[in-house]
C-alpha cells in the first residue's frame, strides 16, 4: 500500500507541475504578444508623424502666396529600423518599414522625392519641388 500511495504522489507532482508549466507558458506568450503589439503601435505612431512631417512641409509651400523657400530635416530611421520614402505620381507619400506600408495623399502635386536628413523644398511659379 505504501508503495501505490508513493506512486500516486508522484503522478500527483507530475500533473501539477505540468499544470503550472502550461500556465506559465500561456502567461509568457500573452506577454510576448502584447509587448509585439505595443511595438508596432509605436512604429505605426513613428511612421505616421514622419507623413505628417513632409505633408505639412509640402501644404505649407503650396499654401503659400508667392514663392517659397525651406529646408527641413526626415528622421534617419524610424525607431532604430531602416524605412524607404517616396511620392509617387507626384501626390501619393508612401513610407516602407518591415515590410509595412504607410500611405498619405498629398494636397499638392509635387516633383522630386524626400529624402533622409536634409530636404529642400521650394515653390517657384506654383511648382512645389523637393530637393
Amino acid at each position: 500500500m505504501d508503495k501505490r500511495k508513493r506512486s500516486q504522489i508522484s503522478v500527483e507532482f507530475i500533473i501539477l507541475f505540468f499544470m503550472v508549466f502550461v500556465f506559465f507558458s500561456a502567461l509568457s506568450a500573452a506577454t510576448v504578444k502584447r509587448m509585439n503589439m505595443e511595438r508596432e503601435s509605436q512604429r505605426n505612431w513613428e511612421a505616421e508623424s514622419i507623413l505628417n512631417i513632409l505633408y505639412s512641409e509640402v501644404n505649407n509651400a503650396g499654401d503659400s502666396i508667392g514663392n517659397y523657400s525651406r529646408v527641413f530635416n526626415l528622421p534617419k530611421d524610424l525607431l532604430g529600423k531602416n524605412y524607404t520614402i517616396n511620392i509617387t505620381n507626384d501626390e501619393l507619400i508612401e513610407l516602407t518599414c518591415e515590410s509595412k506600408n504607410y500611405y498619405k495623399w498629398l494636397k499638392y502635386k509635387t516633383e522630386g522625392q524626400p529624402k533622409k536628413g536634409k530636404n529642400t523644398i521650394v515653390k517657384i511659379n506654383n511648382t512645389i519641388k523637393l530637393n
